[in-house]
């Protein structure tokens, strides 16, 4: 934040035309901050309220950095330099409001720390119990007191420890069948049940339910990783988006659990067909998208069309004496040769999906860009 003021303060000195671009850089950094800290979870609404107000003044900030930048004559400028002891306090001002977002921050470490001698003290107290319980019970046999109560309490608190930090495959061990080993069972079953709940959770966050292909939010974060991928190692991908041709008669004329079959039939052929690094999920309706690392326009082509003789050649048996033939329309498009961001790239598969629509369907087009007036 103190860094942003810098630049038009420095052009007002120098007239340094690079300035401008130097401020940019920093104020694209201090807008991507801002965006983490307001998105961040505060347990104190005065912390967000704080950064708001300082967001304000950054603004505000902006505006007058980018008016004085702006300025064709800037050395001596006394417009400029009225503008420039604004500008220095409004990032004062930003500061001193986050270093109370800090102070904030720091009295609930302090509470924290306080929380933490609390336990500690009632944690010693419970161990000179525990030591007086243990000192009167030697004289009836400490071994059998340290098998059967204190080992498998130890294992208890261990077991509670790996479960709180999130270690659902840690088992306790079940010697005996008496009350603590009951609990130990019950323990066990609690902690399958948990690792089997957060199995299906993080399925059903990443997968679309009906054809088990990735939903659109996980294949936009793949699709983003391998874009990055790319673009640092000049590696090229393509996009395949894929249609089903007259889908809405297969559900007007067979009903909508033919329909979802034939989704679930699609989606498994795709499966096979595919290589082990490419990717494929569910885009919407009867609509498919698939990315493929490491591809030209070439191969992309190869394996659309390859994909699309695969499931025209292979029917869908709803029922044994019923046979629905289906046929899909494909659209490709590749990185970087049609377009070099996500949005962009989709869109030109999409109209390519478009073209082979328009053109009969049951066939494979590749992006054509438009042409230039």
């Amino acid at each position: 934040l103190l860094a942003s003021g810098m630049p038009a303060n420095d052009y007002l000195v120098s007239g340094d035309m690079e300035e401008r671009a130097h401020f940019q850089a920093l104020a694209r950094e201090l807008d991507q901050k801002f965006a983490h800290a307001l998105n961040a979870p505060y347990d104190q609404p005065r912390k967000r309220a704080l950064i708001e107000d300082a967001k304000v003044l950054w603004d505000k900030s902006r505006a007058l950095s980018e008016q004085i930048l702006a300025l064709t004559s800037p050395v001596g400028n006394a417009t400029g330099g009225a503008q420039m002891k604004q500008l220095d306090s409004n990032i004062h001002q930003a500061e001193n409001i986050l270093g109370g977002v800090y102070d904030l921050a720091l009295e609930e470490i302090a509470e924290q720390y306080a929380e933490t001698r609390r336990l500690k003290t009632w944690a010693g107290i419970l161990l000179v119990l525990i030591s007086i319980i243990v000192g009167l019970t030697v004289l009836f046999g400490f071994t059998l007191l340290q098998r059967w109560i204190i080992a498998p309490l130890n294992h208890l608190t261990l077991g509670s420890d790996n479960i709180a930090r999130g270690n659902l495959l840690y088992r306790l061990p079940e010697a005996s069948d008496d009350e603590i080993g009951q609990v130990a069972q019950a323990f066990n079953r609690m902690a399958e049940t948990l690792q089997r709940d957060r199995a299906a959770l993080v399925e059903l966050a990443s997968h679309d339910a009906l054809t088990g292909l990735f939903n659109v939010r996980e294949f936009h974060q793949r699709l983003e990783l391998e874009l990055a991928r790319a673009q640092r190692h000049g590696h090229r991908f393509a996009l395949l988006m894929l249609d089903i041709d007259h889908f809405k008669a297969v559900n007007d004329t067979h009903g909508h659990p033919t329909g979802d079959a034939a989704l679930s039939h699609i989606a498994q052929l795709i499966q096979s067909a595919l290589r082990p690094n490419d990717i494929a999920a569910r885009y919407g309706g009867e609509e498919f998208i698939i990315l493929l690392p490491e591809t030209d326009a070439s191969g992309a082509a190869h394996m659309a069309e390859r994909l699309r003789s695969l499931i025209a050649e292979t029917p869908l048996y709803p029922s044994p004496d019923q046979r629905l033939d289906l046929r899909v329309s494909i659209g490709l498009a590749c990185h970087p040769i049609d377009a070099t961001a996500i949005a962009p790239l989709i869109s030109a598969a999409d109209q390519a999906l478009y073209t082979a629509k328009k053109e009969g369907r049951n066939r494979v087009c590749s992006y054509r860009a438009p042409l230039q007036n």
